[in-house]
């Protein structure tokens, strides 16, 4: 019996020791497979323990840190990378990040990337740090591609005949091919944001971001942080640091929309930058070069401003070395049928149906002096979309009455002959209904139009049909 019972207890040993083998055998199968997806990732996984010891890199991890693997590997992190101060409080407080912007310290060179951090609990008390690391300049390329996606806006979209937006043309070509700073000038709405995306998308810089800084929607004492960036921990609510948009538009186009609104702070550091190609940072001490072509747009008179103390002189003089000016559309009305067939375009491309317009509807935009210009064409005309059907034409009745009655409003500064006009088109259009008995087909034949335009200026000059019926 004894030797019958250590027998027995020798199998059981034999078949534990064996399941744990086997359990062993599936866990390092297990961490081969994970470690080779993490080999795999593009971002960086950097891992140490509570000891502060690195037990797990990857490839992406080594070749951003510019460390080798074997080195980094059981070595303590700190005698490889450097820590921003802000990053070290967040570890001890156990306290994630997600993608924050940091200056390392990596084998002695500063390295800027984007960082998050995550906590594993390895045991009941101690848990080890899972960085995820990415190159800055990969994630603005990233970004730059999600927030500047190309539009097919081109320069071929500024046409027309008058000799004004000709001319924009002719600039604009020039401008484009350029790589001097531009300065766009027009009253407001007549197209400047979208000669600037168009001037970018037919440059060397097409391939590159184009950002809009808005200046008049940055508040004043926000102005400089948001345009020139500021260091690691200048801001102690912000400790991890933030680019200049010079930074995220490098390589491609940054667009000063209504520069005139830039507080003088600001203006300096665009002027700097116009002057020396270098911007830096808000508490920071290292210039930093970028390329950026610049574009500005204003809708006041800059000298203006320049006289008034409130734009810097040298910029302006910078700014207006290449000047294009856009014309308002009351001087390019010989423009409007071919804007307005565009426009109509691409609502076509947006509604999926085709757009007509009505001839006296053109007749009433041509007499019309759209202070809003092309931006309040553009509005009408969505506006004028959203009520036909897909059959109908856009007629005088599906526009602002404002814009259809201003004729009545302009010719009566000249006298009366523009009232009695308008009366004897009331008159016509009674004589024709008495002469019909309030017939609308037989009204259009004597009247020589449309049997839709007689119903809709009976409707306008409140012309009562049924007054006729029994005459």
């Amino acid at each position: 019996p004894h030797t019958l019972g250590l027998a027995v207890a020798g199998a059981r040993a034999i078949e534990a020791q064996r399941q744990t083998d086997q359990l062993l055998a599936e866990q390092n199968s297990q961490l081969g497979r994970l470690n080779a997806i993490l080999d795999t990732i593009s971002e960086g996984i950097l891992v140490w323990n509570a000891e502060g010891v690195v037990i797990h890199t990857n490839p992406a991890a080594t070749e951003l840190l510019g460390i080798n693997r074997t080195r980094l590997m059981g070595d303590p992190l700190e005698a490889h990378v450097r820590l921003p101060e802000f990053v070290q409080e967040a570890i001890k407080a156990q306290k994630p990040l997600t993608d924050v912007e940091v200056e390392l310290i990596s084998a002695g060179k500063p390295l800027h990337c984007v960082l998050s951090l995550r906590f594993v609990h390895a045991t009941e008390q101690k848990q080890a740090v899972v960085a995820i690391l990415r190159g800055a300049a990969t994630v603005r390329r990233l970004i730059q591609r999600q927030t500047s996606a190309q539009t097919d806006f081109t320069l071929t979209d500024f046409s027309g005949t008058s000799p004004a937006i000709q001319k924009v043309q002719r600039l604009a070509q020039n401008a484009a091919a350029a790589r001097a700073p531009i300065l766009l000038r027009g009253e407001a709405g007549t197209g400047k944001n979208l000669l600037a995306r168009a001037i970018h998308n037919q440059s060397p810089q097409r391939d590159g971001p184009f950002l809009v800084y808005a200046c008049r929607s940055v508040p004043a004492e926000l102005s400089l942080a948001e345009l020139s960036g500021y260091a690691q921990d200048f801001f102690h609510d912000h400790p991890e640091g933030r680019p200049s948009k010079f930074e995220l538009a490098e390589g491609g186009t940054l667009y000063f929309q209504n520069v005139d609104a830039l507080p003088l702070e600001a203006q300096s550091v665009l002027l700097n930058y116009l002057e020396l190609g270098i911007i830096q940072r808000m508490g920071s001490s290292r210039p930093l070069e970028v390329e950026v072509r610049i574009i500005a747009s204003s809708a006041v008179p800059l000298e203006k401003r320049v006289a008034e103390d409130s734009f810097l002189a040298d910029l302006f003089y910078r700014l207006s070395a290449f000047e294009i000016v856009l014309p308002p559309l009351r001087e390019r009305k010989g423009d409007l049928p071919l804007l307005t067939q565009q426009i109509l375009q691409r609502l076509e491309r947006q509604y999926r149906h085709p757009f007509r317009l009505h001839p006296e509807t053109l007749e009433i935009f041509q007499r019309y002096p759209w202070p809003g210009n092309v931006r309040e064409l553009e509005t009408v005309l969505t506006r004028a979309a959203v009520q036909v059907s897909p059959q109908e034409e856009i007629t005088p009745d599906h526009i602002p009455a404002h814009i259809r009655h201003n004729q009545n409003q302009i010719l009566a500064h000249n006298g009366e002959k523009a009232v009695s006009l308008e009366q004897a088109k009331r008159e016509a259009f009674l004589r024709a209904a008495q002469a019909s008995r309030g017939n609308l087909t037989q009204m259009a034949k004597i009247l020589g139009v449309g049997r839709t335009t007689v119903w809709r200026q009976v409707k306008r000059y409140n012309i009562p049909l049924e007054k006729f019926h029994k005459n």
